[in-house]
Order: C-alpha cells, then structure tokens, then sequence
C-alpha cells in the first residue's frame, strides 16, 4: 500500500531537521507531527500557496540585501503584532539556523 503524501511529508520534514516523525497514533501524547531538538513542528501540505504570498516572498527574495534573510512577516488586522506570523522559505531557514 502507498504512503500518504501528508506523511512523506512529515518524513522530509523529520529528516531535515534531523527530528524524529509522531505518528498520529503516537501513545506518549504528542500533538505535533515532527518533534527535534529545537523545534516543535506541524507539517503542512497544500496544492498550492495563495498567489499574494507568492508574490510576497518572491519580492523580498528579490530585493533583500546581501547577507540578510528575506522573510514576510503577516499582520491581521486588529491583532496584537506579537501574534504576526514570520513566512521563511525552508531553504533559507535552514541555510541560517540548522
């Protein structure tokens, strides 16, 4: 039987951050789905990404100064700034933190 896609996913994901997957079935109460020394991850897969965001990462990539990170930081309106959300590409995370 084949895998489900979502759980590939979750395995690549274990594996670049040299974690370890949780299976959903998992008896020690974890509700993540990858779990690593620093990082506590809930792995998501899509068909696509909405094409704002696209947009929006592709711009900062473009423009960013040399030797900076290009990230998207996401406001809602109305909501505390500490609760924005922080949009890197995994290449670019990983080059910098792992």
């Amino acid at each position: 039987m084949s895998d489900k896609l979502w759980k590939a996913v979750e395995r690549k994901h274990a594996e670049i951050f040299k974690g370890k997957r949780i299976p959903v079935n998992s008896t020690d109460g974890a509700e993540y789905d990858v779990v690593s020394n620093a990082f506590s991850i809930e792995s998501k897969e899509r068909q696509s990404y909405p094409s704002w965001l696209i947009d929006a990462v592709s711009k900062i990539e473009a423009r960013c100064k040399t030797g900076t990170l290009p990230i998207v930081i996401l406001h809602e309106k109305g909501q505390l700034y500490d609760n924005d959300m922080v949009v890197i590409r995994l290449k670019h995370f990983r080059d910098y933190y792992i």
